[in-house]
């Protein structure tokens, strides 16, 4: 399933050299390492459904701060080995963030 349609679970490793925004098409599960340095992840418009878990995967003390759409509400912060499961119910995004260690 990407974010937006339902689909075989896929997945996406990337290491960050800047902020990043995701869409609707983009992979379900998000690993990512922020590069050396803490980044902002913009998440898709708000819509009935979406879905993403994003798993900060930094070697370091580096954190992704997930923002809606508009970069001026933060859902999440995300630190190093730590990860966010975020949904919208069409109005809002919400978030869950756990420890992987």
């Amino acid at each position: 399933m990407s974010i937006g349609v339902d689909r075989i679970k896929d997945l996406n490793t990337e290491t960050l050299g800047a902020n990043k925004t995701l869409g609707v098409g983009d992979a379900f599960i998000q690993r990512i390492d922020p590069g050396g340095s803490a980044r902002d992840i913009l998440l898709p418009a708000e819509a009935q459904g979406l879905h993403v878990l994003i798993n900060n995967t930094a070697d370091a003390s580096e954190a992704l701060t997930v923002k809606e759409d508009g970069d001026s509400t933060t859902i999440v912060s995300i630190a190093q080995n730590e990860e966010a499961e975020l949904w919208c119910d069409g109005t809002e995004w919400f978030g869950n963030v756990t420890d992987n260690t």
